[in-house]
């Protein structure tokens, strides 16, 4: 319905301005941002709405006789030819309509970017054919009251000649920019249609190594945790995963666990965790709950108010269920509850922070485009979009489901627009409190889509291309701050993972910045994962596992900086029957040496001591490594008087020699 016009109506009636012109036409970006869409899906309506109406119009008076066409005479009663002469007219605007939008959507990058000067001839071209769809206009007009049946078909058969011409003559555009000038044009566009900002001179030195995946621990990433005084995170922030558990009672649990430590015996360390009552908003919550109690939610009262909510919501349980202290909350998925709040926005990734002592979902609110002119299109979130950046910061308290949306520190002009037409229901960012200003996450979509970015722009340079998020990346998406996400930089032959891109999200934009050390780097994560496999300690520990009926599990593999290089490591995990899940070791890289440990600080020693040398010598081969390897457990085994271990290793020496 037009309910979903309501975005491009009101962001048309107040425009919007970015102090930006785009090279070709010289209109500011914010008309294609704010209008041409609502231009666009006018005009497609009318298309829609005149060639149905011609479609069903003129086979109708055909049937009844009203157009007779025979013998090379058209006939055409005078009613009919006032419609058909209406239909005709509106038709010729329309086509008229669509050459001056024409050049409007090539400057938009619809479908995608093309040279300005290609812009430049279709509006040329738009000129005459708009002049002749005006001619042809005015000759349907007076066809009504006069009969010049052929000097009528005549024009629009050339009109129709004349539009098939421009389409077969005129080139569609290449692929732009082509040139080196050409992309130094487009970044001044790109960095305002994503906040993106390249600060690759930085190289900083990047931390915040995690241990914990949210698959093994049933729960979903959070970002950092801010605000927590009990050793689960402070100020700063700390990588962290959330658990939200529906209890038999119909209350809701929600924990956070640390991501970056486990206890002495390999167990997730608890944050902290709140009791919320049934009514309290989560991500995945039903859409609709009737609970008992005397507070939260809304009382459904008489049977008035129950049948204006069951049809509002389209739930006539609401109307059969019995209980003089019903109540019912509704939209308590944060993302859901501030879509319709603010549905001008896409709420994405929600987070989890302590805002007052009370557990608050922050989500970020993205404004899209797909009409940002220059930017290349890019894919966001399942869509191809040009523009998409965090404007927004909605606010929804755990407990009641109480809704804020702010502004975002660093929103630009189309966010304040968009505040300035709510009216007040989006707040100024001073007024968004300071535990979410400081904690603000990088929204993960948005970290791939500046990873790509940054690829495009050094890395075809530099040879390197980024393992983003969302693929086998080889870095979980944390950083070393509360704002910053990681991924690889990997050399685009090799594959070996040369480096970490860091993005951290400031006042300014969200900065990209590369930390790349002077070392040869570390091989891809499936090559260094078999070899962590092969490792007797670690085959040791699978079957350790295995033998108490339980599962191994390794984690994804994961990349980091210590000591000024770069470090890969795994995570292994036991998981028992009871579903418990325990950090049993992890598997290590450092240069060319591997080895594993009890906790990420024990690999690190035993690599730097005696890891094993992953690059082969002459003529050597990975069999004899392994050989190699079993013999060294086996011997330190005997020597302490470990006769059990010495026996799976001696029995695996043997497999090795053995095998062909």
């Amino acid at each position: 319905g037009l309910s979903t016009w309501t975005n491009e109506v009101v962001l048309a009636w107040e425009g919007v301005r970015f102090g930006i012109t785009d090279p070709a036409l010289n209109y500011d970006v914010g008309f294609y941002v704010a209008r041409l869409p609502l231009l666009l899906k006018t005009h497609a309506l009318g298309t829609i709405l005149v060639v149905g109406t011609i479609g069903i119009t003129l086979p109708v008076h055909l049937l009844i006789g009203s157009i007779r066409v025979g013998r090379g005479v058209t006939a055409i009663a005078p009613p009919a030819r006032r419609q058909v002469r209406l239909l005709a007219t509106a038709l010729a605007l329309l086509l008229a309509g669509h050459q001056v939008l024409l050049p409007l959507q090539l400057a938009a990058g619809l479908p995608h970017p093309v040279a300005p000067d290609l812009v430049l001839l279709y509006r040329s071209v738009s000129f005459v054919l708009v002049g002749v769809a005006l001619a042809v206009t005015a000759l349907s007009l007076i066809w009504s009251w006069r009969p010049i049946h052929s000097l009528v078909a005549g024009a629009w058969v050339a009109f129709t000649l004349a539009l098939v011409l421009t389409f077969w003559l005129l080139p569609s555009g290449g692929e732009w920019p082509a040139s080196d000038t050409d992309r130094l044009r487009q970044g001044p566009f790109e960095s305002l249609a994503y906040g993106f900002v390249d600060d690759t001179a930085a190289n900083p030195e990047v931390s915040g190594l995690s241990l914990w995946d949210g698959v093994p621990l049933g729960a979903f990433e959070s970002g950092p945790v801010g605000g927590v005084a009990n050793g689960g995170g402070d100020e700063t922030g700390r990588a962290a995963w959330v658990r939200v558990e529906p209890l038999p009672d119909g209350g809701v649990s929600v924990s956070v666990t640390r991501g970056d430590t486990a206890d002495s015996f390999g167990r997730p360390v608890l944050s902290w965790s709140r009791l919320l009552p049934a009514s309290a908003a989560y991500p995945g919550a039903a859409e609709l709950v009737l609970f008992e109690g005397a507070s939260g939610g809304t009382s459904l009262g008489g049977l008035p108010k129950r049948l204006a909510l069951a049809w509002a919501l389209q739930s006539w349980g609401i109307v059969n269920r019995e209980g003089s202290a019903l109540r019912a909350a509704w939209y308590r998925d944060p993302r859901v509850r501030l879509s319709r709040l603010a549905p001008i926005a896409l709420w994405r990734h929600p987070q989890l922070l302590l805002i007052d002592g009370m557990p608050t979902w922050v989500v970020n609110g993205v404004l899209v485009s797909e009409s940002f002119p220059v930017a290349n299109r890019r894919s966001w979130a399942g869509r191809r979009v040009s523009y998409a950046r965090a404007g927004l910061v909605g606010l929804v308290r755990a407990f009641d489901g109480a809704t804020a949306v702010f502004l975002a520190p660093e929103a630009d002009s189309l966010a304040h627009v968009v505040a300035r037409i709510s009216s007040g229901l989006i707040q100024p960012t001073w007024a968004l409190p300071a535990e979410a200003r400081d904690m603000l996450a990088y929204e993960p979509e948005l970290f791939a889509l500046h990873a790509g970015m940054w690829s495009e722009r050094e890395g075809r340079r530099l040879g390197l291309d980024t393992n983003v998020v969302g693929s086998l990346t080889p870095v979980v998406g944390w950083g070393s701050g509360p704002r910053a996400r990681q991924t690889g930089v990997v050399h685009h032959r090799t594959g070996r993972v040369l480096g970490i891109l860091e993005g951290r999200r400031t006042l300014e934009g969200h900065k990209v910045a590369v930390y790349r050390p002077d070392s040869v780097g570390l091989e891809p994560p499936d090559v260094l994962s078999r070899r962590w496999q092969r490792l007797p300690e670690v085959q040791l520990l699978s079957d350790s596992v295995m033998a108490t009926a339980g599962s191994f599990e390794p984690a994804q593999v994961r990349y980091g900086s210590w000591n000024g290089g770069l470090i890969a490591y795994q995570p292994l995990f036991a998981v028992a029957q009871t579903e418990e899940v325990r950090l049993v070791g992890v598997a290590i890289a450092l240069g060319n040496r591997i080895g594993m440990g009890r906790t990420l600080l024990d690999a690190q020693r035993q690599v730097s001591a005696d890891g094993v040398e992953v690059t082969p010598g002459p003529g050597e081969s990975d069999r004899w490594f392994e050989a190699r390897r079993w013999l060294q457990v086996a011997d330190s085994a005997l020597a302490r008087g470990d006769l059990v271990t010495f026996g799976r290793a001696f029995a695996a020496l043997r497999r090795a020699l053995q095998r062909d």
